[in-house]
């Protein structure tokens, strides 16, 4: 990285923490009132990146502006119309995430949906965004759309992930671990819908625990079957989902980002009538973590 382009993203940090002092923000570590007066230059985050800057925070919106290749892009977030937004140059998107799916083998996330141009409604699918290989380089059916690419969009998720606690998938909503009473009070199931997320912009290897909305025992026992996750509300309901437990309880890193869970055996839905070790995991809401 040339001193040029650190000196434009440091003094970007510094005019936007001026600028926003006193404004309302919440961090992932540090709970603060939305209508509190903050000043950002002394309450940090331990999960959002040093060139992103929570510039609004209320019951309704969450705006958080960061710096990729050089460029200043605004990732937003309206919690009562439930939508997403990428902006840069003065262009909106609408982000519309259809499916998030979680590769533990690999360690990598994905997200799949679509972008919508907010002014002339063309769409542009996030594959399609594959076909670039930096923000500069777009193929040239998606000229219009430079210069956005698919690191910059799952940046874009990821902030909203953390620094909001929240993304929308398919008309629902999920969020980090720490908030997971949002959705064990908006859903009646006592079953939900987990993934483990990895941050695929960086070549970190931290991540999240994710919560999604709330499933049957029997859509759990699915997801188990399949080698997916999920989240259950007492440590006696994560054991119960498992015809047998093969180990637990365990956790790989410290609450908020990782929780306690099980493994154990389930149905194999190739050979009925026998059990088969999952993949998956059934978490929990606890920390045992020393």
């Amino acid at each position: 990285m040339g001193k040029t382009e650190n000196y434009l993203k440091q003094l970007f940090v510094i005019v936007v923490i001026a600028m926003f002092a006193f404004a309302s923000i919440f961090s992932t570590s540090i709970v603060v009132s939305a209508n509190s007066e903050v000043d950002l230059g002394e309450v940090t985050t331990n999960n959002l990146p040093s060139d992103a800057v929570i510039t609004q925070n209320d019951d309704r919106i969450t705006e958080i502006t960061y710096m990729e290749n050089g460029g200043v892009y605004t990732t937003s977030i309206d919690k009562e119309l439930e939508k997403m937004y990428l902006e840069y140059n003065g262009i909106k998107y609408e982000m519309i995430v259809e499916a998030f799916e979680s590769d533990i083998e690999n360690e990598e996330s994905k997200f799949l949906g679509h972008l919508v141009n907010i002014e002339t409604g063309k769409i542009i699918e996030f594959e399609d965004l594959h076909n670039s290989k930096s923000e500069i380089g777009i193929t040239p059916s998606f000229a219009w759309v430079a210069p956005l690419a698919m690191p910059v969009l799952t940046k874009a998720l990821e902030l909203l992930l953390v620094g909001a606690s929240m993304i929308y998938v398919a008309n629902s909503s999920f969020v980090i671990a720490s908030e997971a009473t949002q959705m064990t009070s908006k859903y009646k199931e006592n079953y939900f819908a987990a993934w483990i997320y990895y941050p695929n912009h960086t070549n970190s290897k931290d991540s999240y625990v994710v919560i999604g909305q709330g499933i049957s025992s029997g859509e759990a026992e699915a997801r188990l079957m399949v080698g997916q996750s999920t989240f259950a509300r007492t440590e006696a309901l994560a054991k119960s989902i498992f015809k047998s437990l093969d180990r637990g309880p365990e956790q790989h890193g410290p609450f908020p980002d990782f929780l306690p869970h099980y493994h154990g055996k389930v149905p194999n839905e190739n050979k009925p009538g026998q059990n088969i070790s999952s993949n998956g995991h059934s978490w929990y809401l606890g920390n045992i973590w020393k």
